[in-house]
């Protein structure tokens, strides 16, 4: 399954720090980065760039990219700023992409709060229609189709998140895992910037399926190191 991470110019200097840590904890996976400008940056073998065009301040080059370009029916779609920090198993996003497969327009890596399962047996949970962020740019397989049918010319990241009218009662199916609860969630990452600031501290303590602390100290002196290399103050 396609992997994609969409990009902007101003967080250009994180790909190589993403990629690291992205590789330590989902191993074997080919990733390509949709980037406006091409940094000129060394990555590792399973990622690739590729520009969509020049940055404005809407999505319309994320638009043109996969209504002209992509020709998958489904691919993950991530954002750049937002760090792996535990290890994926697999066997849970082949059973999201099997629901995809087979009718889900979305299917969660993250959590949500609200849903209904399928039938009493089912681990799988689908999203209540009438609850918001059901366009969340949190980890997710997305149907191209389903994407593009919320995804406007004159989006920000956050109006498309937002557009609660539009998207609730839209009739989609979006699913995610029964045991896939706050604070665990199959692909569980860390937003490395709020409101403009770095948050590299929040990478100390993480909770685990089980509920014990996992400490990071060690991903925390390694992005340190990449910040320095990259010169960025901190």
């Amino acid at each position: 399954m396609k992997i994609y991470v969409i990009v902007s110019d101003q967080h250009n200097h994180l790909l190589s720090m993403y990629s690291l840590f992205f590789n330590k904890y989902w191993k074997n996976q080919e990733v390509t980065f949709l980037c406006y400008k091409i940094p000129k940056i060394v990555l590792p073998e399973n990622f690739q760039i590729i520009s969509i065009g020049k940055q404005s301040k809407t999505l319309e080059p994320v638009i043109n990219y996969f209504k002209e370009v992509s020709k998958e029916d489904y691919f993950i779609m991530l954002l750049e700023d937002l760090f792996l920090v535990d290890y994926i198993d697999n066997e849970k996003v082949k059973r999201l992409e099997y629901e995809i497969q087979n009718g889900a327009d979305k299917a969660s890596l993250h959590f949500y709060f609200e849903g209904e399962a399928l039938n009493p047996n089912n681990s799988i949970i689908e999203l209540k229609q009438n609850v918001r962020y059901r366009t969340s740019v949190q980890a997710a397989i997305w149907t191209k189709k389903y994407l593009l049918q919320h995804l406007k010319p004159e989006h920000n990241w956050w109006s498309f998140e937002t557009q609660h009218k539009l998207t609730m009662n839209d009739n989609a199916k979006i699913v995610f895992l029964k045991e896939q609860k706050a604070p665990n969630c199959i692909f569980d990452a860390i937003n490395i910037y709020e409101k403009g600031k770095l948050t590299i501290e929040d990478f100390k303590v993480k909770t685990d399926l089980s509920g014990n602390g996992l400490t990071h100290e060690e991903d925390i002196v390694i992005l340190k190191q990449l910040l320095r290399i990259n010169n960025v103050s901190y």
